[in-house]
């Protein structure tokens, strides 16, 4: 029960911090970002990734600073900023590796999947500034943590992702009636709408993993008739070693899934619903 048990910890986390104000939330949002990070590059696990990963939590932390400097003035519009020198940047970097260039396509996509995401979650910290800025985000943060937690259970995945929604709906909407006095049925998209990007994003993590998995499993199952006995054992404990990293990055990842969509989710939906 540790996925769900993380899940939860880190949503309290973040709707406490909330709570507290647009700072502390945004260093709740640079933690997630952070670990976010990291679990990303320990499941795909590409060439150049230290600089990568760099890269993506520098990003992170210069766009949450961005919408803490921008105070009431909520426009996603600084994000471009940082966006672009990070993609040059992640450019360079690819072209300037001394690793003979290998996986060039993979890396720089995972490194530009990495800083986008990191990049989007600033946008929970801009959308605490706004009016009901509090009960959108904890509304959102609480959602996506309540269906990330089902999603991470034990059970099998026709049972949880329905679940999930109307477990992540539930609990977002009781948190955002419990601290604001938003339209009940504005309360409710908002926290649907972040308990369906939770339950996507955890299962795209999953099958990421599984992916990567699989891979160096079959890799291992090919590695007998070519190379030899020896080197197939290799392959083999290497294939162990791989499935066994890619879960515990499920986790890392997992943890802090639910205050980077809860970002989308509050920025997109309050200025939507609440305005």
């Amino acid at each position: 029960m540790t996925g769900p048990l993380l899940a939860v910890v880190v949503a309290a986390v973040g709707a406490g911090a909330s709570l507290l104000g647009q700072t502390a939330l945004a260093v709740a949002v640079l933690l997630a970002q952070i670990l976010l990070v990291v679990g990303w590059f320990a499941i795909v696990d590409v060439p150049g990734k230290e600089v990568g990963a760099l890269l993506a939590i520098g990003s992170g932390a210069a766009a949450d600073a961005a919408m803490l400097e921008r105070g009431s003035d909520i426009s996603l519009g600084p994000l471009a900023g940082v966006l672009g020198p990070a993609l040059v940047l992640a450019l360079i970097h690819q072209f300037t590796r001394k690793d003979k260039k290998g996986r060039v396509t993979a890396s720089l996509t995972a490194i530009l999947m990495a800083i986008t995401l990191s990049v989007v979650a600033a946008a929970l910290v801009a959308e605490r500034a706004a009016t009901h800025g509090e009960a959108v985000t904890i509304t959102a943060i609480v959602a996506a943590g309540a269906a990330s937690a089902v999603v991470a259970s034990p059970l099998a995945a026709a049972v949880a992702d329905p679940l999930a929604l109307a477990v992540g709906t539930a609990a977002g909407a009781g948190a955002g009636f419990a601290v604001g006095d938003m339209d009940a049925g504005y309360t409710l998209g908002i926290a649907a709408g972040a308990a369906v990007l939770a339950v996507m994003g955890r299962r795209a993590a999953t099958f990421t993993a599984y992916d990567v998995a699989a891979e160096a499993a079959r890799a291992a199952a090919g590695a007998p008739a070519a190379t030899g006995r020896a080197a197939g054992r290799q392959a083999r404990r290497q294939a162990a070693r791989q499935a066994r990293r890619s879960g515990e990055a499920v986790l890392v990842m997992g943890s802090a899934l639910p205050l980077v969509l809860a970002a989308p989710a509050a920025y997109v939906l309050g200025r939507l619903l609440v305005g």
